[in-house]
């Protein structure tokens, strides 16, 4: 039976050129086997001045050319611009049709460049969604690529984002936000001006692209304050693994690559360090998310004034590849993690913070066949708690917002009794009064740590989907994580709340129901230890603990109300 796509009299080469248009690979295949001088990597100017691949109309017709029957040759220039036909490449001319299975075939073909003739631009400027993501699934995709879509061009006029956001394709510009696109500064205005002051959350993710530039000259600049390598520290062991990061104590060694320079780590070298290896810093453009909260913490705590209570980076180095003794204290179970660190890392370097607060917190608490109190561990609980309250509100002052208070993230240095706030890895900056946020079912970042999250925030991402973007004031939001942190961590582990019985419930809990629902942190401390020489602290800090964990966010005390509480002649301590 005659092919719909063979013209009879034709030539063979034409009945191919047909067949591959059509996508129909069982009826090219039988050509070229009937056919075995026909050259697949030839252009043919009685078709068009193109090429086979050019013009292949399905993902089976590119696997055929690329592995054709005997005798023919292998399609070999997969990046080949014919004299014509667009002057485009074989990927760039099939994102240009639209055609997504060949795109998809054409993009896992080794050696293809999704970057000459830069289809990413177009299909953006198509509004080719589907295209779009496609192009950017591939690792070596340049998602700010300015280079001309076809030979005629010396340049595109903008990036792939700027011109999506221009043409009103806002699908295509979140997928492009995602992927690291920035907007040029020179056509801003005219972007502003296509939103119309439309879609608010994608103007607020534009924001945060602009602020990537900044963040990265931080970076640079952290970077540049420790001129050693990962060679110059001693391993002494693994702290913990995180999401995607890794925490080591080591002792700076001074090297030889440092020499005599002065810098703060080098002021601190008898002393143990903390080593924040972030994975995957500028490994592919998939994990350009990661490297923007990298950047972001970078520039959080650069922004941060000092504080005694708040853990500040002596610096950063990039890890080319993690060394394998770092690697072997990554658990066997962990094989992802093990996997990330051969790829280049962030290492931020801290002082060490210490244990955490409740294991501290737990040592202070007399052995029953002990009778040594280990001195006032209420006062020093207090005295705790009044750091830890100095810490918050001086980075809410600053108008920033932690979001991840947990026990791991607030150390205790059993020698100094020195409380530090750690892990800015959730934080985000509050320019609007009150600390508003725009919040949306979208921007999932911006939401917190759920173990500790406040009654209004649980209740406003249940109702969220429904209602769209808005603003939420991230005020005491804070306070009330730091509150619900101090009273789990005093109670010993089997007793402990978060994370199982009350974890994201916590709106459900009234502070009545919570005293009356959950053990009393005082009634695990000898009296005589709570009473002491200070009787007024005995229920004072809990009735402090309760106020800040108040449900109604009107009557809930801020860490500043805390503190005043708290300072009384017997807690009076300087900032």
């Amino acid at each position: 039976m005659q092919s719909p796509h063979l013209v009879q009299d034709s030539s063979p080469i034409d009945q191919l050129m047909s067949a591959v248009r059509a996508g129909d690979a069982d009826v090219a295949r039988r050509i070229l086997e009937r056919n075995p001088t026909i050259d697949i990597n030839a252009e043919y100017g009685e078709c068009g001045d193109t090429t086979l691949l050019h013009e292949a109309g399905s993902a089976a017709v590119v696997r055929l050319l690329l592995s054709p029957p005997r005798p023919h040759e292998p399609y070999r220039e997969v990046n080949m611009v014919p004299g014509a036909r667009d002057y485009v490449t074989p990927l760039a001319r099939a994102c240009r049709a639209g055609r997504e299975g060949v795109v998809r075939g054409l993009l896992g073909v080794v050696g293809v460049d999704p970057n000459m003739c830069n289809p990413l631009w177009e299909t953006s400027s198509d509004g080719r969604a589907g295209i779009v993501r496609l192009l950017l699934g591939h690792p070596a995709t340049n998602v700010n690529n300015t280079s001309p879509s076809n030979w005629f061009l010396e340049r595109t006029d903008c990036t792939p984002l700027t011109e999506a956001l221009l043409r009103c394709h806002w699908d295509v510009a979140h997928m492009l936000l995602a992927h690291g696109g920035t907007v040029d500064e020179e056509k801003q205005d005219q972007v502003d001006e296509a939103m119309g002051g439309h879609n608010k959350y994608l103007q607020w993710l534009i924001q945060c692209a602009h602020h990537q530039v900044g963040n990265q000259k931080m970076v640079n600049q952290m970077i540049s304050l420790i001129p050693a390598d990962i060679s110059d520290f001693t391993l002494e062991k693994l702290l913990g693994t995180g999401a995607s990061a890794a925490a080591f104590k080591v002792l700076f060694s001074n090297g030889p690559s440092v020499g005599a320079t002065t810098t703060a780590i080098t002021s601190n070298k008898s002393s143990s360090m903390v080593m924040k290896v972030l994975f995957n810093w500028e490994s592919t453009p998939r994990h350009t998310r990661l490297r923007q909260k990298y950047m972001a913490e970078c520039a959080i705590l650069s922004s941060i004034p000092p504080h005694p209570n708040v853990i500040h980076p002596l610096g950063a180095l990039v890890i080319p590849r993690l060394p394998d003794e770092f690697i072997e204290q990554i658990p066997a179970s962990q094989p992802f993690f093990r996997e990330m660190a051969l790829n280049k890392s962030l290492a931020f370097i801290m002082p060490f913070g210490g244990i955490p607060l409740s294991s501290f917190l737990q040592s202070l608490v007399p052995s029953p066949v002990s009778s040594s109190s280990h001195g006032a561990p209420w006062d020093v609980t207090v005295n705790l708690f009044q750091q830890a309250l100095k810490a918050v509100n001086h980075i809410e002052t600053n108008k920033f917002i932690h979001r991840d208070i947990k026990e791991d993230n607030v150390l205790v240095d059993p020698e100094t009794k020195t409380l530090s706030l750690i892990d800015f890895g959730e934080a985000i900056q509050c320019l609007k009064p009150d600390l508003e946020v725009e919040v949306s079912s979208s921007n999932m970042q911006l939401w917190g740590n759920t173990g500790t999250m406040p009654p209004e925030l649980s209740a406003l991402l249940r109702t969220l989907r429904a209602t769209g973007p808005t603003l939420f004031s991230y005020s005491k939001c804070d306070s009330f994580a730091l509150a619900v942190t101090f009273w789990d961590a005093l109670l010993p582990p089997q007793r402990k709340f978060i994370g199982s019985t009350l974890n994201t419930n916590m709106a459900t809990f009234t502070p009545a129901k919570l005293a009356a629902s959950f053990p009393d942190p005082l009634s695990f401390f000898p009296r005589a230890t709570v009473t002491g020489s200070h009787p007024q602290s005995s229920g004072l800090m809990k009735d402090v603990m309760l106020a800040m964990m108040e449900p109604d966010k009107k009557t809930r005390i801020a860490c500043l109300d805390a503190l005043e509480c708290l300072s009384g002649p017997a807690h009076k301590t300087k900032d």
